[in-house]
């Protein structure tokens, strides 16, 4: 078993967990490390039901669904867990401000426009000083919701879940918002903490009475600032461990069931006739274009090829060539999404048939000239329909 030699606030063992998993997580998304986060919660719901699962210990899975959740608020940049978790939960309950909370004066305030008075947390959390050790935290949101007056382990995985839940949508929304992302990681880690203190209670886990030894005791044996499966301070394991592949060998259809003939899966003309992705093909004046990595690349080049000529010569005004230019940038990603180019063609062929004399003159040539471009051609193809 490995000793604490010396306390570890939240912040250290945050950045402990993400430097050991840095190159192994950098890759990921945000998504990606959610889904591990909620396939630990899915393990952890043995701990619900009773059932025995030999590769599930509440020992080892409570710890890393607390590693998980440090890896998620890393992969978006949190700079501080203590800072974010403290301006939600300042040593009491964020809506009825309460500790420990009172459940009817949070149902009202639940009702009202608006729930939470976050200038009247901030100003609470600086007449107070925050918590340090994980032990720390436990023990505050122990004094907050007492694990006592929840009344049982399912209720406290049935809010563990909805919390998820809403932190998926927070992920969803991190593009248009941060700040939801902070609300919704502060409620899954009240909830984390909620079901460490009903299961240290309910297993005769406090130590001296002090309750949090054991889980920073469990962090410690399985995180040990370094990864325990390869040994390295930074983490050089494989995406996929080995005892990984050997358990769910085990649970996979057979091969004969994966091969036969239209099997369980869609092959990708299957999926493509199913779900009708559009031409996959440009007209041009040689006929139809199958679109290959090569021919988009020639696409990408013709692109070029027309944009620098507009930038080259001075006789088209910026009003024309801004939004011809707008329009040639669209055709490179429909076409690499196997969609259909035809109308961004034919809006620019009816853009060009609009020019004036000379300007007009002076593209179809530059085309004419360059007509050995697949796009060129296309284009090229299509403006006859309009000329």
């Amino acid at each position: 078993m490995n000793q604490i030699i010396k306390p570890m606030s939240l912040d250290d063992w945050y950045l402990s967990i993400n430097r050991i998993y840095l190159y192994k997580n950098y890759d990921k998304s945000a998504y990606s490390i959610f889904a591990h986060l909620i396939e630990i919660l899915g393990g952890l719901s043995s701990i619900i039901s009773g059932k025995k699962r030999s590769n599930v210990k509440p020992e080892i899975y409570l710890p890393k669904v607390i590693t998980w959740w440090f890896a998620l608020c890393g992969k978006v940049g949190i700079k501080s867990v203590e800072k974010i978790i403290w301006t939600k939960f300042p040593g009491v309950c964020p809506y009825c401000k309460k500790t420990p909370h009172k459940e009817s004066e949070c149902k009202a305030r639940k009702n009202t426009s608006t729930k939470i008075d976050w200038k009247e947390l901030q100003k609470i959390g600086k007449d107070k000083e925050s918590p340090k050790s994980l032990c720390d935290w436990q023990n505050m949101f122990e004094d907050i919701y007492p694990s006592i007056s929840i009344s049982s382990k399912e209720k406290i995985f049935g809010r563990l879940c909805e919390e998820a839940g809403e932190m998926a949508e927070a992920i969803r929304l991190l593009p248009l918002t941060s700040r939801y992302f902070i609300v919704e990681a502060c409620d899954l880690f009240a909830w984390i903490m909620a079901m460490i203190n009903d299961f240290e209670t309910n297993n005769n886990l406090l130590k001296e009475e002090n309750r949090g030894l054991w889980i920073e005791e469990k962090l410690w044996e399985n995180y040990p600032g370094k990864c325990l499966d390869c040994g390295s301070p930074i983490c050089s394991c494989p995406p996929i461990l080995e005892t990984t592949l050997g358990r769910i060998s085990k649970e996979i259809p057979s091969d004969e069931i994966e091969m036969i003939p239209g099997g369980l899966f869609r092959n990708f003309q299957e999926a493509k006739n199913l779900f009708n992705f559009g031409k996959n093909y440009i007209k041009t004046e040689k006929g139809n274009i199958n679109i290959t990595s090569e021919v988009l690349n020639e696409i990408n080049n013709g692109i070029n090829l027309i944009l620098n000529h507009f930038n080259s010569e001075n006789i088209y005004s910026n009003e024309i060539t801004n939004d011809l230019s707008e329009s040639l940038k669209l055709i490179k990603e429909f076409t690499s999404k196997q969609q259909d180019n035809e109308t961004l063609l034919k809006e620019i062929a009816q853009k060009v048939s609009q020019l004036p004399e000379k300007e007009k003159s002076k593209f179809i040539n530059f085309l004419k000239d360059t007509s050995s471009n697949v796009l060129v051609s296309g284009l090229l193809f299509i403006i006859k329909n309009y000329l």
